[in-house]
């Protein structure tokens, strides 16, 4: 059986506690902050900043695979948008009403908000296998990612199932998907500059086209 909850967070530091190993600690995490910030910022193709997002969150927290879904309200859908290690995603978007996790994840809460939620076991499986694992994972860590009080992506952490998330490392990740969230919306302003400056040279294009020739001079 599987299990699901809210992941653990702290209202402050503990100085005696040191994160495992494989996980960085504050200075590691503003570093990570920054390249997710700088690749937001010098990479046009959104593709290209999704990929770099994952692979740093795959290489920072020490996990088997960690991937970037989008998240459709009002279809109640998810969809991968990049994974890490790069493989090719299931194509279409999965049902959230299929997974308990994602579905207490995304659901609105007054009181808590949608906070990090660990899963583990057969859930945990389910989830990795649908988006595409062939060596699904013992243990998803799910981390909402807001866009304007919103949830619009979700961070994944897949890992086996001895792994276990502490409230330190989760208070870690929760910061790492903050930022994240930072440079798509930095990416998807860029995108929105690119769109209105193409409609500028369309409109400019349709005007001078309907202008009238100028009438020839008579001798």
């Amino acid at each position: 059986m599987g299990s699901v909850s809210i992941a653990p967070t702290r209202s402050g530091s503990d100085p005696g506690h040191e994160l495992p190993a494989r996980v960085g600690g504050a200075r590691e995490a503003m570093y990570a902050v920054t390249r997710l910030l700088g690749a937001a910022a010098d990479l046009t193709a959104p593709e290209a900043v999704r990929a770099g997002l994952v692979d740093e969150a795959r290489e920072f927290f020490g996990v088997s695979r960690a991937l970037l879904l989008s998240v459709s309200t009002r279809g109640g859908r998810v969809e991968a948008l990049a994974t890490s290690p790069a493989s090719r995603a299931p194509p279409g978007s999965l049902a959230v009403s299929q997974f308990p996790a994602l579905a207490k994840l995304l659901e609105d809460d007054d009181e808590q908000g949608a906070g990090a939620l660990l899963t583990e076991g057969d859930e945990a499986e389910r989830i990795d296998r649908a988006l595409g694992s062939r060596s699904p994972a013992g243990t998803v860590l799910l981390l909402p990612m807001r866009s304007s009080e919103t949830v619009s992506h979700v961070l994944l952490l897949a890992d086996g199932a001895g792994r276990r998330f502490d409230d330190e490392e989760v208070e870690v990740a929760g910061v790492f998907a903050a930022a994240a969230s930072a440079s798509l919306a930095q990416m998807r302003l860029a995108e929105l500059k690119g769109e209105i400056e193409e409609l500028r040279k369309e409109v400019a294009t349709l005007r001078a086209r309907r202008q009238p020739a100028p009438k020839a001079k008579s001798a």
